[in-house]
């Protein structure tokens, strides 16, 4: 399998034991794990509040792109957001 897509740059920290730097590394972590949280932001609220959802996840490599795929039910909250 060829993984030599580019990981984004880190917007937070994170302690170096838990960095995951290397592209096979973060695939078997998604693949052995999958899910992971949608977070946003209710901006529909008078005072916008953060909203985070537990989400399945698929994940496949094609040629140098990732792709992530998801499933989010039509009555989640964050589904209702639009």
């Amino acid at each position: 399998m060829q993984t030599d897509f580019i990981l984004p740059q880190l917007l937070m920290y994170i302690p170096p034991n838990f960095l995951m730097d290397k592209p096979e590394e973060v695939l078997a972590f998604i693949r052995q794990y999958n899910f992971g949280i949608l977070v946003s932001t209710d901006q529909t609220q008078a005072k916008p509040l953060p909203l985070a959802t537990h989400l399945p996840f698929l994940v496949q490599y094609s040629e140098d792109e990732l792709i992530i795929e998801g499933h989010l039910a039509k009555e989640n909250p964050h589904a209702l957001l639009g």
